[in-house]
């Protein structure tokens, strides 16, 4: 991933500067964040990533205009291959780690900012999809050579047995909170600073049931945790979260609806990510594992026990 030296100059000339030093901050295989000097003492973030994150300026300002705490962008770009490039306000060094509360406020702020166009929809009919989605991913990429079927029968089993829970599970999808989701919403992604918390990463935003939001927050790297699920719902509702959210969903309470979609979503997103941008085969085997072990922590929360 990379950024051409003649868009950050045309960036920085669109806030009436020149760019003194580059410090790469994070770098990701599909985006990467930089903090410029300015030729007048100003710091800005620069932020650019692959054409299928280029949405992510406009969200940040829709979310803005909604009163969601988000740095200000303050110029923007789109680079020749499609990808964009993108200034932020610098909100300097966080103070200290967010807690859960921090967490429940942010979640409530975005949750409660209006659908917007040219982002996807996670309604109840791509809900169900996503397990039918999922079963062509997987065999795509065993057309192309990889995640052969003796290795992922697992995998498939148990994305069968999902497509045929899906039509009753994703019930309730759209009772609130439904609208602007981060979908990303990790303790990275909050930055507290002494005016409060604010959301970063926003690249993959979707409409749809911010309850995923709140699975989200634990990570993806250790098994689920349904109490803390919880425990962040609790939190939700004590900082303004709407009352639909403690509602069943699906025939299932809404902490266990909510974790087994996250589960599905975030396999069916893997997947597809794996086929299209995934250069090697190096890590495929400790993928299945992960995947496998996703779409049982999903089946526990969508199957009858």
């Amino acid at each position: 991933m990379a950024v051409r030296p003649e868009t950050v100059q045309a960036l920085a000339e669109q806030i009436g500067a020149a760019v003194s030093t580059r410090e790469k901050v994070r770098v990701w295989s599909m985006s990467a964040v930089e903090r410029l000097r300015l030729d007048d003492g100003r710091t800005v973030i620069l932020k650019y990533a692959v054409e299928r994150f280029g949405a992510e300026p406009a969200i940040f300002r829709h979310a803005a205009s909604h009163n969601v705490p988000v740095p200000a962008v303050l110029a923007s770009a789109v680079q020749a291959d499609g990808s964009a490039a993108f200034l932020l306000e610098d909100l300097g060094e966080q103070i200290r780690e967010a807690t859960l509360h921090d967490a429940a406020q942010a979640a409530v702020a975005i949750h409660r900012c209006p659908p917007m166009d040219s982002i996807p929809v996670l309604d109840q009919a791509a809900l169900e999809a996503l397990p039918t989605k999922a079963l062509r991913t997987l065999e795509q990429l065993q057309a192309a050579g990889r995640w052969k079927e003796a290795d992922t029968n697992g995998i498939r089993k148990a994305l069968e047995r999902l497509e045929g829970l899906a039509s009753h599970r994703a019930t309730g999808a759209e009772l609130p909170p439904f609208g602007l989701c981060h979908s990303e919403f990790h303790p990275t992604s909050l930055h507290v600073t002494d005016r409060g918390p604010y959301l970063l990463d926003l690249a993959r935003a979707f409409t749809g049931p911010g309850l995923l939001d709140l699975v989200s927050w634990q990570g993806t790297g250790d098994p689920m945790n349904l109490g803390k699920v919880t425990q962040l719902l609790n939190a939700y509702m004590d900082a303004g979260g709407p009352e639909e959210a403690l509602a069943d969903r699906g025939g299932l309470p809404a902490h266990r609806w909510a974790g087994g979609w996250f589960k599905l979503w975030v396999t069916e997103w893997f997947l597809e990510a794996t086929l299209k941008y995934a250069a090697t085969t190096e890590h495929d085997d400790s993928n299945q594992l992960g995947t496998l072990r996703d779409l049982k922590e999903a089946l526990q929360c969508l199957a009858d026990t």
